[in-house]
């Protein structure tokens, strides 16, 4: 369902997600903002990642490293590679501790109204989301919005979701920390 939407629609719902985002107060605020480069079916992020680049200096993007994402600053759409999975991925040439990061913005198959966000299955971006301390807010078309996701303990919620149609607060679940 999700990749028929956004061969249908993609282009036109990403932009209208991509306005939202950037009146948000939370990222006209951040001095490093995280983001991701979109592939296959998740609302499309190059021109976010440009006006982030243009407004900032510079954007944060992850990168696959074993079985954990690090992050680093891109200053040149450019100069994205592709990494695992096929995905863009920034050099490793200017690192960002988690700390630094004032604002992520991440994907997911699937989200509920709880901040309860689906990913691939293989836990990278929750690894990755128990270290940062910012508003994580997830980036989805309407399509992708279910009554309810299961979830363990070691998924991290996200604070917002922002779709083509409305922006959804969820404060109400919070995730489990390891101890």
């Amino acid at each position: 369902m999700r990749q028929v939407y956004h061969a249908i629609t993609g282009k036109e719902a990403s932009a209208l997600v991509e306005k939202k985002v950037l009146s948000l107060q939370e990222y006209t605020r951040a001095k490093c903002v995280l983001l991701y480069c979109s592939n296959w079916s998740e609302v499309m992020t190059e021109g976010l990642i440009a006006k982030t680049i243009s407004k900032k200096g510079f954007c944060a993007l992850p990168y696959v490293e074993g079985k954990t994402l690090g992050i680093a600053k891109i200053f040149d759409m450019s100069k994205l590679v592709f990494g695992k999975f096929g995905i863009r991925e920034p050099p490793r040439e200017s690192i960002v501790t988690p700390e630094e990061v004032d604002f992520a913005l991440v994907p997911g198959v699937a989200f509920d109204h709880e901040g309860s966000r689906l990913g691939y299955g293989h836990g990278y971006y929750d690894r990755l989301l128990r270290k940062l301390s910012c508003p994580i807010v997830g980036l989805a078309y309407e399509v992708q919005i279910l009554d309810r996701i299961p979830c363990e303990d070691c998924d991290v919620p996200v604070q917002r979701i922002v779709t083509e149609n409305r922006t959804i607060e969820c404060y109400k679940r919070q995730p489990v920390l390891p101890r």
